[in-house]
């Protein structure tokens, strides 16, 4: 596979392809004049470019210069093209059976038509319509010379929706008895100045040779879920693939397919109607049940009509089918940029084939909104429908794992490994978020050294990719998240698995952190938003004081299990005796996740060491969150950050640390408190509605506001404390009982959860 331009020297020179278009324009100017049909053709183009002004002035960024709606096309690097024919000879293991569909309303390309589908290496039945008997008769004359391939049949119809109407109204009885249909027909586009050469592209790219058949059909055969395999776009359209004067039919005509069509989606089609089609992919045009009589009379018409409007919803069709779609070219006619595939071999067209599908329904292929823009880690994933029947359970990450001795993360972690085991699952981590080699790293080692973990696949999605990396995803897999950004991911995945296969997995979510967002915000309506797919979730809630804000928030999910955060060797050796040193406390220091915490922690601590600044002298002060400079207080006391430490780096930070401050702003900051207290510290904290820690033990000095005020006096009371050496290891283990889950505990929540997916 390699990416290239094709460079001056490929292409035809400037001044000739002027030259030519000139000799064209001029020549069809004086046919329309001769023929009386200039008056009328001119018309009908004066009335398109005056047809949507007001839009086009209102919103310029949406419309082209003439008025038409712009569309967006896939980037080069994934506008992946299939070189034909393939490097090797395929061989079929079967005889397809074909259709070639091709409406001929000029009769006089039926010849050139017969002898250009002699390239066809097996038997076909061809299906060919126009609108006279003359013509008919004329056509059955150049098929009958010599025709061996298969049945001909020649059928009369209106002429209406130009080759689309014949598509689905007049050869609507056919598909069924077909496995691959190649649709054609005699382009002509008087309209244009270049509409035969346009043709002879397509025919050429299609049925050129032998050669280029078998590969089309090896590909279909190779591949059950490839519903369609176009052209390239030809170098003199490709400019111009967009919507056009044909949103609104396409945006009525899309509903009626299931689809929601947005303006900002990626717009591809097989631009000039021709294809090879997996006949089952046409089936929910057909069953929109469209006649004649649903498509205007011909009257030259350039674009606007139902038919422009089908053309462009072909692929709309085909994934709605079920099915992907591939593009096509000749590299010895190729003109437009791409980037070029080349198979050299069947393996190399099974991983393309797998790797290379874009579709223009998943959520990826919309444009972003203004939310996305600003935090990539809501931009969803770009959903690829794997075929694979091996049952597969991912756990998507944008964050870098805290790993702590009771974190959430850890906890999840524990939870998807337990569940892999328990349902024979492979296993999956998709590491979503800002490159971290030495995060990625621990993550190998951790499941290089313990094959009992079941070893998943890591894969890393950098944030600037997300929306062209293509993710295998398969009918049922199931996920898990820890984060609402990334609950947001996989949700859009298991509606892209309905939309595609017709199903979908679920969703295990640790709901603890959706209140870390701003209450107004327009993230926190977006995180509330996921609460409302209680039928697509398996609830974790990690503190009673969430279930009951859960509940009295009308949050209701049909599976929902308590889960404490998990018991590990770490969180046994600091709840152990602290290390002797200089007393230090430990705060949670977010400034990019949580800042209005961040700045709470300084505005308490610096309000603590003005009141009690001899007490205050000898503590140090250390932050656990994201990594950074150390942050120096007011007073000239410096925060010293010591990350986003591994399990045992956390553990070791809480069994040196005699006291901690965590200002309650959500419900997730309890978990923080609890972690702490159980394994030995005093802390400092304050009341939260639905959230009183003073019912934990004597382990918390509480507050009764977040304000710096309250926090700092709170904090002067658990420092008097844990310098006392009034430690409370007893009543640490008895809260460490009730705080953490045991190894048993975890396995009888894993094979709750396990039941439910």
């Amino acid at each position: 596979m390699t990416k290239k331009t094709p460079s001056r020297a490929e292409r035809p020179g400037r001044r000739r392809n002027l030259l030519e278009t000139a000799v064209r324009v001029v020549a069809l100017g004086f046919w329309w004049t001769v023929t009386g049909q200039l008056k009328k053709r001119l018309s009908y183009r004066a009335n398109l470019y005056r047809s949507m002004p007001s839009e086009a002035y209102r919103l310029p960024r949406l419309f082209n210069a003439d008025g038409t709606l712009a569309g967006w096309t896939p980037p080069l690097e994934a506008d992946a093209v299939f070189m034909v024919p393939f490097g090797y000879k395929p061989v079929l293991a079967k005889t397809p059976r074909i259709a070639v569909v091709c409406p001929t309303f000029y009769s006089d390309l039926a010849a050139d038509i017969a002898e250009s589908l002699r390239a066809i290496p097996v038997p076909f039945d061809c299906f060919l319509s126009t609108d006279t008997e003359d013509k008919a008769a004329e056509i059955r004359t150049a098929f009958s010379k010599d025709w061996t391939a298969g049945a001909v049949d020649v059928r009369v119809m209106p002429n209406r929706g130009r080759d689309i109407g014949p598509k689905l109204a007049g050869f609507h009885d056919i598909y069924d008895n077909y496995d691959y249909v190649l649709f054609l027909h005699s382009k002509r586009s008087t309209h244009a100045a270049t509409g035969s050469d346009w043709r002879r592209y397509l025919f050429a790219t299609l049925i050129g040779s032998p050669e280029i058949v078998t590969s089309v059909l090896a590909a279909f055969e190779r591949d059950p879920m490839l519903g369609m395999i176009f052209p390239q776009h030809w170098r003199r359209v490709s400019g111009s693939i967009h919507w056009a004067y044909n949103y609104p039919l396409g945006h009525e005509l899309g509903r009626r397919l299931g689809f929601e069509i947005e303006q900002d989606r990626i717009l591809e089609f097989p631009a000039g109607s021709m294809f090879w089609l997996r006949a089952a992919a046409l089936k929910p045009l057909l069953d929109l049940g469209l006649g004649f009589d649903d498509f205007p009379e011909e009257k030259g018409q350039v674009d606007g009509t139902i038919a422009h409007a089908i053309e462009r919803l072909m692929l709309y069709s085909c994934e709605g089918a079920g099915f992907t779609w591939a593009k096509i070219a000749d590299p010895a006619l190729l003109r437009t940029p791409s980037t070029k595939v080349e198979i050299a071999d069947e393996r190399a067209l099974d991983t393309a084939l797998r790797t290379r599908a874009v579709l223009i329904t998943c959520a990826a292929s919309a444009g972003p909104s203004t939310l996305e823009l600003d935090d990539p880690r809501l931009q969803p994933l770009r959903f690829t429908p794997d075929d694979g029947t091996a049952p597969r359970l991912t756990l998507i990450v944008s964050e870098r794992p805290e790993n702590g001795i009771g974190t959430r993360r850890a906890t999840v972690l524990d939870l998807f490994e337990r569940i892999g085991r328990i349902k024979g699952l492979k296993l999956r981590i998709l590491a979503c978020g800002e490159e971290d080699e030495a995060w990625i790293g621990a993550l190998r080692a951790r499941y290089a050294t313990d094959a009992d973990r079941g070893r998943p696949e890591i894969v890393v999605v950098p944030p600037g990719l997300r929306r062209w990396t293509r993710l295998m995803v398969q009918a049922q897999e199931c996920f898990v998240a820890d984060t609402w950004q990334d609950a947001a991911a996989a949700l859009s995945l298991i509606d892209d698995q309905r939309r595609f296969f017709r199903r979908g997995g679920r969703l295990v979510y640790d709901v603890l952190d959706v209140t870390t967002a701003s209450a107004g915000t327009p993230e926190r309506a977006f995180a509330e938003r996921l609460l409302m797919r209680g039928e697509d979730v398996v609830a974790l809630v990690g503190s009673a004081a969430l279930g009951a804000a859960l509940s009295s928030g009308g949050y209701r999910f049909r599976d929902q299990i308590f889960l404490r955060p998990a018991w590990t060797a770490p969180a046994a050796a600091a709840s152990a005796a602290k290390a002797e040193g200089p007393p230090a406390i430990v705060v949670p220091w977010r400034p990019k996740a949580d800042p209005d915490g961040a700045k709470l922690v300084v505005a308490a601590l610096d309000r603590w060491q003005r009141r009690q600044p001899f007490a205050a002298a000898p503590w140090e002060i250390r932050g656990l969150g994201e990594a950074g400079a150390d942050v120096a207080l007011p007073s000239g006391v410096r925060i010293r950050l010591l990350g986003t430490p591994d399990a045992e780096a956390y553990g070791e930070a809480l069994r040196r640390a005699r006291a901690g401050l965590v200002p309650q702003l959500s419900l997730v900051d309890e978990a923080m408190a609890l972690e702490m207290a159980a394994c030995g510290l005093k802390v400092a904290t304050n009341r939260l509605a639905g959230c009183d820690p003073a019912r934990a033990g004597a382990a918390f000095a509480v507050a009764p506001s977040p304000s710096a005020h309250d926090l700092a006096a709170a904090l002067s009371h658990a420092t008097e404390a844990a310098l006392r050496q009034d430690s409370g290891e007893t009543a640490a283990r008895d809260l460490a009982e009730r705080v953490f889950a045991s190894g048993d505990q975890m396995e009888q929540a894993a094979r709750w959860v396990s039941a439910q997916l």
